[in-house]
Formats: C-alpha cells, sequence, structure tokens
C-alpha cells in the first residue's frame, strides 16, 4: 500500500517538487525566521494564534530546516499529506474494513482535489489528521486489551489526540465520535470510561492554552463572532457543504444539478435500506447493503464535526466551496465526503449486481466506479498543480526582475505595479499584502526594506509627508505607508523604477504607475 500512495504521489504531484514555491504566509515565517531564528519565530507565531503551541513549534522547525529551499518545502508537504493518508488508511483497516476497499478510500483521498491545498502549501491539517488517525488505532486496539496494556493503550491516544488539537483543531469533534465505535467493540460502561476520557482530552487541549497564555492574538482565529453570524455560518457550511459533496461525487457536473444528485441518491439509499431489510435479498446481500449504509453514515457524521469546528469562525475565512488556498477548510472533511461518495458507490454497485443476479460482481462493479472517479479527480489535481507552480514560477521571475534593478537603500519602501497576483481562483503569486514584503527582505537579507504590490482598486495616496496605498488590495494602508525620500515606484511590466522625494514628484508619477488587474 506505501509503494502504492507513493507512486501515485509522484506520478500526479512530482512536479511540484521541482516546480512550486513558496505561497503567503511561507513569506513571512521565512523571513521572520532569518531575523528572529527559530525560538523568535515561535514566539511571533504564539503571538497571533495561542491556540495551536504544537502548531507554531512545528512551522518554526519547519521554517529553521528548509529556509526558502523550495523544494524541501514542497517534499515536506508531501510527506506529511503521505503520512496522514497511510494514517487514514491504517485506521480504516483497524476498523476492519477490508484491504480492497480501505484501499480505494485512501487513494480518493490522496487526490481529493478540493482540499489540494492542504499539501500544496503544505498545511498544518495533514499532520493534524494524521495524529488524530493514529491515535484513534492505539484508543481501539487498546479496546481488545486489559489491564495495564489497555491503560497505556489509551493514554498513548490521548497523547496523540491532545497533540492532534494543539497542532491545529481540524479534529477536535471528530475525535468526540469515536465513543460510537468503542460502543460497537466493548461493553457499555467500559465504552463509556474511554469516551469521556477522550472528551476531556479534547476540551483541555481546547482550553488550556487560552487558559495559560490569556486571549491575546489577533486575526480570523481570535475575531469575535457574533451568535447570529454563527447560525449564518453553520447554515453556509451546510448549504455548500451538500454542494461540495454532489461535486465530489460526480466531479463533471455543475452546482445546479445538485438537486438532481441527491434526487438520485435519496433514491439509492431508500432503495438499499427497502432490499437490506428484505428476507428475499439474501443474507450476505442484506449485510453488506447494512455495511455501506452504516459507513455512508459514519462519513456524515465526521463530516458534520469536521465543519462544525469552523462555525465559530469568520464566514469570509471558511467556505466549503472555497478555491484554491482557501479549500483548505475540507482538509478533513474532505476524508468523510470521500468515505460517504464510496458508500454510495458501493450500494449502488450492489444494488445492481443484485438486480442482475451476478452479487459476486459487486465488488468489481464499484471498483470500476472508483476508478472513475479517481481518473476524475486526478486530472483536477493536475490542474491545481500546474496553477501553484505557475505562480510560483511568476513569483520567481517577479523577484529576479526587482533583483535585477539593484539593491534599494535601507529603509528603502517599494511599491509594485504589474506583477501577476493571481494564476487561478485563491492561487496567490505575491496577491496578498505581507508576502511580497517577506520575500523582499528574504532577496536582499534586509529586514529594514518594505515592499507591497499594488493591484487595480489601490489607489496612491500623496499625502504631505508621505505615500498612503489605499484600497482593497493594500487594506491596512497607513501600516504600508512611506516617508518621501525612502519611496520607490516600481512598473514590472515596463522594467521601470522612480524614487519619490516629494509630494510634488509623487502626484507627477502616480499617473504614470497604473495598477494592473488582479491577474496580471
Amino acid at each position: 500500500m506505501l509503494a502504492l500512495v507513493v507512486l501515485v504521489e509522484l506520478v500526479l504531484m512530482g512536479s511540484h517538487v521541482s516546480d512550486g514555491g513558496l505561497y503567503t504566509d511561507d513569506w513571512q515565517i521565512a523571513g521572520l525566521e532569518q531575523q528572529l531564528g527559530m525560538w523568535g519565530l515561535f514566539d511571533a507565531l504564539i503571538s497571533v494564534n495561542r491556540d495551536r503551541p504544537l502548531g507554531a513549534l512545528y512551522l518554526s522547525s519547519q521554517a529553521a530546516l528548509s529556509g526558502t529551499n523550495t523544494q524541501v518545502h514542497a517534499l515536506w508537504g508531501l510527506a506529511t499529506h503521505l503520512l496522514s493518508t497511510m494514517s487514514l488508511y491504517l485506521l480504516l483497516r483497524v476498523l476492519r474494513l477490508q484491504a480492497v476497499h480501505a484501499v480505494p478510500i485512501a487513494l480518493l483521498v490522496l487526490v481529493f482535489p478540493f482540499s489540494d491545498s492542504i499539501w500544496l502549501w503544505a498545511s498544518l491539517i495533514p499532520l493534524s489528521i494524521a495524529l488524530a488517525a493514529l491515535g484513534a488505532v492505539l484508543a481501539i486496539r487498546g479496546l481488545e486489551r486489559r489491564g495495564r496494556p489497555a491503560v497505556a493503550y489509551h493514554l498513548g491516544a490521548a497523547a496523540l489526540f491532545a497533540a492532534s488539537i494543539l497542532t491545529y483543531q481540524a479534529a477536535a469533534l471528530a475525535i468526540c465520535l469515536l465513543g460510537l465505535v468503542y460502543l460497537s467493540r466493548t461493553s457499555a460502561r467500559r465504552a463509556l470510561r474511554r469516551w469521556a476520557a477522550d472528551v476531556v482530552v479534547v476540551a483541555l487541549a481546547v482550553g488550556l492554552p487560552r487558559l495559560i497564555a490569556g486571549s491575546g492574538g489577533s486575526g480570523a482565529n481570535t475575531a469575535f463572532v457574533s451568535v447570529d453570524e454563527q447560525v449564518r455560518h453553520a447554515r453556509l457550511l451546510a448549504d455548500q457543504g451538500v454542494t461540495l459533496f454532489t461535486a465530489a461525487l460526480v466531479p463533471i457536473g455543475r452546482p445546479h444539478h445538485r438537486a438532481i444528485v441527491i434526487s438520485v441518491l435519496a433514491v439509492l439509499v431508500v432503495a438499499a435500506v427497502l432490499a437490506a431489510r428484505a428476507p428475499r435479498t439474501g443474507a450476505k446481500a442484506r449485510g453488506e447493503l447494512r455495511r455501506w449504509l452504516g459507513l455512508a453514515v459514519a462519513g456524515g457524521l465526521l463530516v458534520a464535526a469536521a465543519y462544525a469546528v469552523y462555525v465559530p469562525g469568520p464566514v469570509a475565512f471558511y467556505r466549503p466551496l472555497a478555491e484554491g488556498a482557501d479549500n483548505r477548510v475540507n482538509g478533513l472533511a474532505g476524508v468523510g465526503l470521500v468515505i460517504v461518495a464510496y458508500a454510495m458507490i458501493m450500494l449502488a454497485a450492489t444494488l445492481a449486481a443484485r438486480g442482475l443476479r451476478r452479487p459476486q460482481a459487486a465488488p468489481l462493479v464499484g471498483l470500476a466506479l472508483a476508478a472513475v472517479l479517481l481518473s476524475q479527480y486526478s486530472q483536477r489535481v493536475r490542474q491545481d498543480v500546474r496553477a501553484w507552480d505557475a505562480a510560483a514560477g511568476s513569483q520567481r521571475e517577479q523577484l529576479a526582475e526587482l533583483e535585477a534593478g539593484g539593491r534599494p537603500p535601507k529603509g528603502t519602501a517599494l511599491y509594485v505595479f504589474g506583477g501577476k497576483g493571481v494564476t487561478a481562483p485563491g492561487v496567490y503569486a505575491f496577491r496578498v499584502t505581507w508576502d511580497l514584503d517577506g520575500a523582499v527582505k528574504l532577496l536582499w537579507d534586509d529586514p529594514s526594506l518594505r515592499a507591497y504590490p499594488i493591484f487595480a482598486g489601490t489607489v496612491m495616496d500623496c499625502g504631505k509627508s508621505g505615500v498612503v496605498p489605499i484600497g482593497p488590495g493594500n487594506g491596512n494602508g497607513p501600516l504600508q505607508a512611506s516617508g518621501y525620500g525612502l519611496t520607490t515606484f516600481v512598473d514590472l511590466r515596463t522594467d521601470r523604477r522612480a524614487s519619490v522625494p516629494s509630494r510634488q514628484a509623487c502626484r507627477s508619477l502616480q499617473p504614470t504607475f497604473v495598477p494592473g488587474p488582479v491577474t496580471g
């Protein structure tokens, strides 16, 4: 299985190792590590998000080891994705799913295209999922033992659960669902004790970091969200989650085909339930149908738990139908969606084989349908890899043009016009204001330099004492202001640059440096 997963990764994703790059936050993180060192970066990350101390330690270690080496960075992302996939495969096998079914599910998770930013961007989420899955494996294995070994197994599971949440909270609620598995494996009393222990571990891992470090921080992770907005967000997550499921099951369709797909699936489920209850179906077929119906329910619960974690977050940040870097919200939910999709495929295959009076053909029919789905996913992943690699290529070109213009004086602020901001929806090439800034600091190893991309909608305000970029592309306007004499306008389209020594010079230069479209 490991060899197969590695082979698929190399075939579909190998080009990303040579052609990928650093993206958005990566530049800022690499720059801070270069300036402050690993522990200084750790302190900076903790000050922004106190909920993920192990995540901050992980990112700091990664930055210290990989620096700006894009090959190492890409390999790191693929390696954690491999770990996550293999951990999920191991969990499926421990849950007594046959290899003939666990393998295709794992491969579908590996190439699931609606959350591929978690490895294209080397996210914390795959590591969090892997730790939670391995913890579940230990917890379930522990139920097979008694005495001290059983306790040791569950203590190990608890440690992995806590590590998962302290890395990234994606699996927090999913861990709490394991009690349902315990109930099916051991006595109710013993299962409830283990379940209660898991809930306590989750509560402590979620709450203790803030109790210890305080409630400080900034950004989406600490923003206050009203109850009304949380209700709206829950509805949006549910609505878009259903749309995403139809796309995951029928990736060649369009969003407005959702009603058709859901109607067909409803008929399929009803038919499966009726067949599973009919004595004439045969004991073996009834067992198969019940297994796939149960797996579909389990996958649905996992999807709900995965999305529920994001309900307290701002609507703008966490949407299942988001593209590019923002599809990371589907990291764990994608696992559940794949499980439900595979269960639906096997239900259809089992019913079709039964109708044709060839029950032994059901696994082959199901695997054939899964292979078609895998092919569709693979095509989308190839497209996404090309888009992310194109963004990295654009970044390299822009930095080369800046470097060719010569090293700016210390303290200079570069306002860069004409660069490409996006190569595909949600795939950024120096689109976010802080990524180019971090890249330029690294380019000349000078933390005093600043650089900001200027795109359509941004106006350069020539104030009395300096320039202030104002607009949607530079929302931190005053923080990105620069005094006259330390300001340079750069146009990458014409290879032109001009210093801005005064307000009069700013006003005369402003019309000739035109912000380009976001897509360049």
